[in-house]
């Protein structure tokens, strides 16, 4: 372990990250989405000169820039944070597989950024010819940030033969990665859809709102067509395991994929119903709603996304706790000792005199990447009416009993300091017992 661990109470590394990747995963598909529907909302002003719609794009746009590019950048930044501290041997790892496609990515991310600048602040000034030029460079660019970074993410999940051939395109282009893709891009296109629908609902004119709603709600219709058909080839396209836990292996995780489906599918039949039945009466907390039905469609399937990689960081390469998989490359597991391989733990070997802090340790570099001790997943209540003899026992065969866990490192003893360790968390404990 190269590398020193950073304890975050209550909620733990794994759902810090998640919180903020959330926040931004949300943000960044309304920016790739919104780019198709400033494009295509440009060349219906060419064709109709409608200068009423005309205004409307232009505040849209307006609120438009600043969420993407205040929020979506500061929420970037954030990950990046966030992951290099909680998992920095996965996060170098990708960067040094991926560190050119990561490069590209920054530079469509910059072009993205200076497109819509220059298209909000110059709007007035530019002709509508000048402004659809602009409008195309923008979700170009947006678009193949999604398409650079679906490549990396879906990596995580399905490396294909990278690990036996060494080659940038079969990581890249892995099982995952067009279906993944596909289904995104729809998602950032109903993602644009309703935040047009939200924003329309500022303008009282009943004409243009009416107009600008039942646009937007176009929007939508790739999705009801074609997200259970991306997402039905996405699942195809997973490991055998992943399946396994999305279909009841977990069952937390179960219930969060059907809140997505269902979150789903009441945000496009409820946005698209409306629309149309009753466009009038299209509000702006309707419009909040639909928001929030969206969000947490989007917010759930990234947490299944991540979960369904359990029990590894890396499939296949890398546990969740940032230990190696390659025997050639991982000292914790090729050695008798995990503690004598810990670079930043000052405890080589248990004695009787050291065996709860050096218990807590093992914790710590083996189990705390995904359980907190009190808060999210924490692993007092579940360790709350185990003897310290059954924790002993159970440490071995985790990895069997529950197949999304990564299994343990270490020596009989160091085995048994982790069990003393968890059964103090309940009890009271002599040094030395």
């Amino acid at each position: 372990m190269n590398y020193p661990f950073w304890d975050i109470p209550i909620l733990g590394g794994s759902m810090l990250i998640a919180i903020i990747a959330i926040l931004h995963v949300i943000v960044s598909h309304l920016a790739v989405g919104g780019g198709f529907y400033l494009y295509f909302a440009e060349r219906k002003l060419a064709r109709e000169k409608d200068p009423k719609f005309l205004n409307y794009i232009k505040s849209h746009a307006r609120f438009f820039m600043l969420i993407t590019t205040v929020f979506g950048a500061v929420s970037g930044v954030g990950i990046w944070f966030a992951i290099a501290l909680v998992s920095p041997a996965a996060t170098s790892t990708l960067i040094h597989i991926f560190l050119y496609g990561w490069a590209i990515e920054w530079v469509f991310f910059l072009v993205e950024i200076l497109a819509i600048i220059l298209y909000v602040y110059k709007f007035d000034r530019l002709s509508g010819a000048s402004r659809q030029k602009l409008a195309f460079i923008y979700m170009a660019a947006a678009w193949l940030s999604l398409f650079v970074i679906n490549g990396i993410i879906t990596f995580m999940l399905t490396p294909g033969d990278y690990y036996q051939t060494g080659n940038f395109y079969t990581a890249f282009f892995n099982p995952t990665f067009w279906p993944s893709l596909f289904f995104r891009t729809v998602v950032c296109v109903a993602f644009a859809g309703i935040f047009a629908m939200f924003t329309a609902t500022f303008h009282f004119e009943e004409d243009l709102r009416e107009k600008a709603i039942k646009y937007a709600s176009a929007y939508l219709l790739p999705a009801i067509i074609f997200m259970p058909v991306f997402a039905v080839w996405y699942f195809a396209m997973i490991p055998g395991l992943a399946k396994d836990i999305v279909t009841g292996a977990s069952p937390l995780i179960m219930i969060f994929a059907n809140i997505s489906a269902g979150s789903a599918f009441l945000m496009l039949g409820a946005a698209i119903a409306n629309s149309w039945i009753e466009p009038k009466r299209f509000s702006t907390v309707f419009t909040i709603l639909l928001i929030i039905f969206a969000s947490t469609f989007l917010a759930t399937f990234e947490l299944v996304r991540e979960a369904v990689r359990k029990p590894y960081t890396l499939y296949e390469r890398m546990y969740s706790n940032s230990i190696y998989i390659d025997k050639n490359k991982n000292p914790e597991i090729k050695c008798e000792s995990f503690l004598s391989n810990l670079k930043w733990c000052d405890i080589k070997e248990v004695n009787a005199q050291n065996a709860l802090a050096a218990g807590r340790e093992i914790y710590r570099y083996q189990c705390q990447a995904c359980h907190s001790i009190e808060g999210y997943n924490a692993i007092r209540p579940l360790v709350k009416h185990q003897s310290r003899e059954f924790c002993e026992a159970n440490i071995l065969k985790l990895d069997e009993l529950k197949k999304f866990m990564p299994p343990f490192f270490g020596n009989d003893k160091e085995r048994s300091a982790l069990a003393l360790y968890l059964y103090s968390l309940n009890n009271k404990i002599e040094i030395g017992e």
